[in-house]
């Protein structure tokens, strides 16, 4: 069978929504878990939920949040190394980790805005593994402009190779609220986050090349958006 986008539909397999969420949203709720209780262990941050939850300055922001994990049974590939699409589940629970750390998780919460993935590009130089091999993510937000946010994620073996990188992944994501793109700079006003620090997201960063890296990454994604349209343009006139 095929559904309207196209894509054929499985019944039943391992990879049907239902079953991937028993695996997936227990490992986010656990990530989230994590988070809080870092955050409740940070020097001068009250445990309680504040009437107005605002972002701690630093977290993510201004120096990158540390997740650690190992590799797990549904990570692997056949060689035992962590599987190419693990990387991106992986990052995304490093996300999670970082934003209920951070309060940006409890400020999307009060102000009902959402956090959307537009787009991603991902390098895989060292494989990760085997099974249960500790790894770690180094998460900090890249640069923001009127629409975007950009979030650069490092994979390195804790304390082994000089801490060297074993795959970069650089994501593209939008904040939504009443089914409008919020430009990222208001959001995070409206958390708290020092001026200062605003700006130099939006006009540069500290990280060394990623003004090359968000260059490449718009290209690319320009590149691929006008393939998609021409592809539709294509079938519009079958």
């Amino acid at each position: 069978a095929h559904n309207q986008t196209g894509f054929r539909t499985l019944q039943p397999t391992v990879d049907t929504p239902n079953e991937m969420g028993i695996i997936h949203i227990p490992r986010v709720i656990a990530s989230c878990a994590r988070g809080y209780y870092r955050r409740r262990n940070m020097p001068g941050i009250i445990g309680a939920r504040s009437e107005k939850p605002s972002i701690v300055n630093g977290v993510g922001l201004s120096e990158p949040h540390t997740f650690r994990s190992r590799v797990g049974l549904f990570d692997i590939d056949a060689f035992a190394h962590m599987n190419h699409s693990a990387y991106l589940t992986q990052a995304e629970y490093a996300r999670w980790e970082m934003s209920a750390m951070n309060g940006s998780f409890e400020c999307m919460l009060h102000n009902k805005t959402t956090f959307i993935v537009s787009g991603a590009a991902v390098r895989y130089r060292r494989e990760i593994g085997p099974l249960f091999r500790q790894f770690e993510i180094q998460t900090i937000f890249g640069s923001i402009d009127e629409r975007n946010a950009w979030i650069y994620h490092t994979f390195r073996y804790p304390g082994e190779n000089r801490g060297k990188i074993l795959a970069q992944l650089l994501i593209q994501a939008v904040m939504v609220r009443d089914g409008k793109v919020l430009e990222p700079r208001l959001f995070m006003k409206e958390c708290g986050v020092d001026p200062q620090l605003i700006e130099r997201l939006y006009n540069s960063h500290d990280e060394v090349h990623m003004e090359k890296k968000l260059s490449s990454f718009e290209d690319l994604e320009k590149a691929m958006r006008e393939s998609a349209a021409a592809e539709d343009e294509r079938i519009d006139g079958l």
